[in-house]
């Protein structure tokens, strides 16, 4: 058997105006201001990593962040879900992408989840706004919540994935499918091997030079994609 973990955000869906009006909006009750600096994009990065340098950018001290931390994390959770037809209205799903997870979700002897950055629930919210949800196997799955890097984030999914057949997932018959250098470095990190889709702010060269075993330019040409998926898990 082999997984497959799809990363969420510039992989498969792009929220990017949706998230930033609900992080503007908790970043100013968290601060007191009412224009908070946000940090630069949080691709690659987990949701508690970017709260922690968007309380940091705005004069919060180390240790009233750790204070603060999992109370401004819930608040973004409540944000970030509660209105998805606002989240359909600002954002979108990414060239090729639905086709992209029903054949992988169709593949044999595939079992497919997600890693992602985002908080557990956000991650749920965000592929059910689209009507993705339904390809993917949330038992295997990793959150931004459940480990601090996104190397972490894919142990975590290969851990869960491998508890429910009763043995581990080696990192050779594991594959994440992500758009950022962070995601590209899991495979550097031993922990699974690394499909590059460059529909982020990543190109295809940045990619490949952050570990990536191969990448694809985005997710339009599905037989493209289900040829890379079998050739790097074969």
């Amino acid at each position: 058997m082999r997984l497959l973990l799809w990363d969420i955000d510039h992989t498969l869906v792009r929220t990017t105006d949706f998230d930033r009006e609900v992080y503007l909006r908790v970043a100013a009750e968290a601060v007191g201001v009412e224009e908070p600096r946000l940090p630069p994009s949080g691709a690659g990065r987990t949701e508690p990593q970017t709260v922690d340098a968007l309380l940091g950018l705005n004069g919060v001290g180390p240790r009233r962040r750790r204070r603060m931390l999992p109370h401004v994390l819930e608040r973004l959770r409540e944000g970030l879900t509660a209105d998805p037809d606002r989240m359909r209205a600002l954002g979108g799903v990414l060239p090729g992408a639905r086709a992209a997870m029903r054949r992988a979700a169709a593949l044999e002897d595939l079992f497919v989840g997600v890693a992602t950055g985002n908080l557990r629930g956000v991650a749920e919210a965000k592929l059910s706004a689209f009507g993705l949800d339904r390809h993917v196997d949330w038992r295997r799955t990793g959150y931004g919540d459940d480990a601090p890097t996104k190397t972490g984030v894919v142990a975590r999914a290969r851990r869960a994935a491998g508890s429910l057949r009763g043995q581990p997932f080696p990192a050779e018959r594991t594959l994440l499918v992500g758009d950022s250098p962070a995601d590209a470095a899991v495979a550097r990190a031993g922990q699974a091997r690394v499909l590059g889709v460059a529909s982020g702010r990543a190109s295809p060269r940045e990619l490949i030079l952050a570990g990536a075993d191969a990448v694809l330019p985005d997710l339009a040409d599905t037989g493209a994609f289900a040829d890379a998926v079998l050739r790097l898990l074969r």
